[in-house]
């Protein structure tokens, strides 16, 4: 996913570094201290490959940023445009961050920071930004969605398996329409299965297809699986929520790490692990997700040549 990202490796191993000193804290379930502060981000073609489309969200209130600092003095550059106050508390006046303006839904507008490269991820650290979110389009056009997600969420408790057994339902649905399915678990609770899709729908259609995608996955396990978005009216089910794919929404980015204990990473599959009994939602670190790239690669990497024409 590093090539999809837009990042490489390099970049992946600086968002890694940079976040590394606060893993102590947030393995041993101290992460009052950090914000969980939420950022969106799309894909945008550039000349050096796709990129990450940022707008953090909130203030820091006075949240104890000490660790996250000390890891960005790491990364101080000789080059000028990180001198001097270029790096440290968000500023609009950064001239070496880039940004891209997104209309909203109902009117308006917002600005985004546009991520291309390591130093702005670092210097995304360094504000506080810990999990990543991506959109499902791109800033050239925003309104058609590159990809179809669909996001398994387990209540607290939930029987793992039944969650896998869900995304190779999906995957099967998926294939059956000519799609190409990708599967991450989620370094949280579920597993996103997303299927790359060209860029022939705009938005509103794309969400009321992935609905019905949805209800048809749910149907082939009407005992395990639901759409119902009232927990209460769920019964124990596995939701198969598809409003991530709604203009303007937002999942966990690959390779994002979770501000939870053990400091779990958002981690894209093999699509056979699916079938491994031992997989959970956290079943890689910030400590561990680099060797398992180094050992076995980044199974998106090629994500974007399977995109497929979503039927309906």
């Amino acid at each position: 996913m590093s090539d999809l990202l837009g990042i490489g490796s390099s970049g992946l191993r600086a968002y890694r570094n940079a976040l590394a000193s606060v893993s102590d804290n947030v393995a041993n379930s101290n992460t009052a201290g950090y914000s969980r502060r939420r950022i969106e981000l799309t894909e945008s073609p550039v000349s050096s490959g796709t990129s990450l489309l940022y707008r953090p969200q909130a203030t820091f209130g006075g949240v104890e940023t000490g660790a996250i600092t000390r890891a960005w003095d790491q990364f101080k550059s000789a080059d000028a445009r990180l001198s001097g106050s270029d790096y440290g508390a968000a500023s609009s006046r950064l001239t070496w961050v880039q940004r891209v303006e997104t209309p909203r839904r109902k009117g308006g507008s917002i600005e985004h920071v546009l991520c291309q490269d390591a130093d702005t991820l670092r210097w995304l650290s360094n504000q506080n930004c810990i999990t990543p979110h991506v959109w499902s389009a791109r800033r050239d056009r925003l309104d058609r969605p590159d990809h179809i997600v669909f996001d398994f969420d387990p209540e607290a408790g939930s029987d793992f398996s039944l969650v896998r057994e869900g995304a190779l339902l999906a995957g099967e649905a998926l294939r059956e329409l000519g799609l190409e399915p990708f599967a991450m678990v989620t370094g949280s609770k579920g597993i996103h299965v997303i299927a790359p899709i060209k860029r022939t729908r705009e938005a509103p259609w794309v969400r009321e297809r992935a609905g019905e995608i949805g209800v048809e996955i749910a149907g082939r396990s009407p005992d395990t699986l639901t759409t119902e978005w009232r927990k209460e009216k769920r019964d124990g089910k596995i939701l198969v929520d598809t409003a991530r794919n709604t203009y303007g929404q937002t999942v966990v980015a690959p390779y994002a790490v979770r501000a939870i204990a053990g400091a779990p990473v958002a981690t894209p599959l093999v699509w056979e692990e699916l079938t491994d009994a031992k997989l959970s939602a956290r079943s890689w670190t910030l400590r561990t997700v680099a060797a398992r790239l180094e050992e076995k690669g980044d199974p998106w990497a090629d994500i974007s040549g399977h995109a497929g024409t979503l039927p309906g």
